[in-house]
């Protein structure tokens, strides 16, 4: 075999993951965050990783003056 058809038979190196940013708290008042970090949690509790991430998303992305995190 060639130098350029030989393929990797070894395992590579450690992956090392960064630590990721904690979920975004709702804003004070705001019926929108608040629902959405119920759902979140319940998700959580349900074991539903995705759904929990998609609430997150979306209280991260809902419009006000001041984000608290």
């Amino acid at each position: 075999m060639g130098e350029s058809t030989r393929r990797q038979t070894t395992v590579s190196g450690p992956v090392h993951l960064l630590d990721h940013e904690p979920p975004p708290e709702p804003t004070p008042g705001c019926a929108v965050c608040g629902a959405l970090a119920q759902q979140r949690a319940e998700a959580e509790r349900r074991g539903e990783w995705s759904r929990a991430t998609d609430c997150s998303v979306e209280m991260s992305r809902h419009p006000h003056k001041e984000r608290r995190r």
